[in-house]
């Protein structure tokens, strides 16, 4: 987009908006962004076409930068850097992009955001770091002063490739008046995703002024081989939903959390003892992991969780260990499903008052340190042996399936009465093919709901594959009556494969009076023997044979995979 723009002097007319054309050389594109950035009297400046920088760019009044689908890359250690002007304003920017992104493959921080300013990443923005690990994306200074508010907002759809770090004002001490409120995705491979400065302490009594971090439902943190929500120093977390994936989903030293949506999964391996390094988060492989804290000089954690999903895929859901006693001062589980390899809840010090009786809700699917549920509350420890019980059977079921489908082969033709068994099985596949195997049950009521299911299906398909399997031995005839081409009225009739002729005449014999049969050439048949198989034509020749010819035919009806039934299923439970 061209902003021209008449101004006063002796300059006539410039362009007051970045957004020049084609012809300038990449300097000069670079020169003309920055211009706009930092002096331009226009609030949007937009890329019309990659552009890479060579200096820092400081931001100290209101703009939009518009990539508009292109490309600025970052060179050497530069940077945008957001910061307060002597007067009263403050740099304020907001990043749109549809598609467009900000890159950097140096130790710079691509947008720094100074004490007092903020930034908004929109929708379709991708910031990319691919500098070595620790080094902030995007970087966010607090203050001392408790009235400075400095805000950073990443909305759905922003991606960061990279990790946002608040760190301390000046002193390193305090975060004042910061808020961080993600709602996009945050990816990094082996630093903390998002992380607060362990040299940040509570200020005062109250967390009314300490830096505040919100988690939105839509958010996605990522960190391939560190933590994915790191706060060291002191913070003030709320976490409404997201994914939340890492070594440690959730690593905490001091802070106050409250957690009320989210799946939170720990990836890494499993450390009952981990081993203070007194700088970052000791490895655990927890979705919460609450290890030997800086409480002493920050202030001590508070932990409350009223919802979510938290799992550990070598370790436990929520842990907690110190080597002395707790930093926790406040605790409390009233809901959420925890479920882990080694554990769904250890707590070291549970023995402690601030742990005892402290959890009264939720769902927990192993061990839980001894004391920590409150007895007569609504928290569950989870037993799962009717589902066991139930996958037994259907286990059993299964081989049974199995063995028959070595012998309903692909070449294989069932008769009628096999035909009709099978369309009943696959019936009760389908019935059964709306309640989800896979879910996970989170409550002892879905466990129950599960198992019942579960065995429904067992005990409906194995009364159907008794059904099949006795259905081999019967052959069917079926009188088809009609008048010219016009199909009156047909009946199926089922015996036993010894069955003589004169056995489904008489079966037949309150219906119709049948005479004889034919074969196809005509000829009368006067017993059933190997010859008459389920393919062959028989001609019923009936008491009243004005009613026309009368055709009993078995028709192979193909292959039906007894194993294609939708009937396999996946279970976590089995090894």
């Amino acid at each position: 987009m061209i902003n021209l723009k008449r101004i006063s002097g002796i300059i006539g007319i410039s362009i007051a908006a970045f957004g020049f054309t084609g012809m300038a050389k990449a300097d000069d594109a670079w020169t003309t962004l920055k211009n706009c950035l930092e002096q331009g009297e226009s609030t949007v400046c937009t890329l019309t076409g990659d552009v890479t920088s060579n200096s820092d760019v400081t931001i100290k009044t209101t703009k939009e930068l518009n990539l508009g689908g292109y490309t600025l890359t970052l060179e050497g250690n530069n940077r945008l850097i957001l910061d307060v002007n002597e007067s009263t304003s403050k740099g304020a920017l907001t990043i749109k992009g549809n598609g467009g992104k900000i890159e950097t493959a140096t130790e710079s921080t691509i947008v720094t955001v100074r004490k007092g300013t903020s930034l908004v990443v929109e929708s379709g923005v991708t910031l990319t770091s691919t500098a070595p690990d620790n080094v902030s994306s995007i970087g966010i200074w607090g203050s001392n002063d408790t009235n400075t508010k400095t805000s950073v907002v990443i909305k759905e759809g922003a991606i960061i490739n990279g990790n946002i770090n608040v760190a301390a004002s000046n002193d390193a001490t305090y975060a004042n008046g910061v808020t961080v409120d993600i709602a996009g995705t945050v990816n990094t491979t082996n630093s903390d995703a998002v992380s607060v400065d362990g040299r940040i302490k509570k200020d005062g009594t109250t967390d009314a002024t300490v830096p505040k971090v919100i988690i939105r439902d839509t958010a996605e943190i990522t960190s391939e081989n560190g933590v994915a929500l790191y706060g060291a120093g002191y913070a003030d977390w709320t976490i409404e939903g997201g994914t939340i994936t890492g070594r440690e989903a959730l690593g905490v030293k001091s802070g106050a959390y409250n957690i009320k949506g989210g799946i939170f999964t720990g990836t890494g391996e499993y450390d009952d003892d981990p081993e203070p390094n007194g700088s970052g988060s000791e490895p655990t492989g927890a979705a919460i992991s609450i290890t030997d804290t800086y409480a002493s000089k920050n202030g001590k954690v508070k932990m409350n969780i009223t919802g979510g999903e938290f799992y550990s895929a070598n370790g436990v859901a929520l842990f907690e260990f110190s080597t002395t006693s707790t930093a926790v001062e406040e605790f409390a589980v009233t809901g959420g499903y925890f479920e882990g390899a080694e554990g769904s809840a250890i707590i070291n010090n549970a023995t402690e008052s601030v742990f005892k009786n402290k959890i009264t809700g939720g769902s927990f699917a192993d061990i839980v340190s001894e004391g920590l549920i409150k007895e007569g509350s609504k928290a569950e420890e989870l037993d799962y042996t009717a589902i066991e019980k139930a996958l037994a059977n259907l286990q059993k079921v299964s081989k049974e399936i199995e063995d028959l489908d070595s012998v309903y082969t692909e070449d294989y033709k069932y008769n009628k009465a096999e035909e009709k068994v099978t369309n009943k099985i696959n019936a009760i596949a389908l019935k059964y093919d709306k309640f989800d195997f896979d879910k996970q049950p989170k409550t002892q009521a879905e466990i129950e709901e599960y198992a019942n299911a579960m065995q429904g299906l067992a005990d409906e398909m194995t009364l159907a594959l008794q059904e099949l399997q006795a259905a081999k031995n019967v052959v069917t005839l079926t009188v088809v009556v009609k008048d010219g081409d016009k199909v009156k009225e047909t009946r199926d009739y089922e015996f036993d494969k010894k069955a003589s002729l004169n056995d489904l005449k008489k079966a037949a014999k309150e219906d119709y009076d049948i005479v004889k049969f034919l074969d196809k050439d005509g000829k009368e048949i006067t017993d059933l023997d190997k010859k008459y198989t389920e393919d062959t034509e028989v001609t019923v020749v009936l008491g009243s044979p004005e009613t026309g010819d009368n055709i009993l035919t078995f028709v192979g009806v193909g292959a039906i995979s007894v194993l294609g039934l939708g009937f396999a299923l996946k279970k976590r439970f089995t090894n």
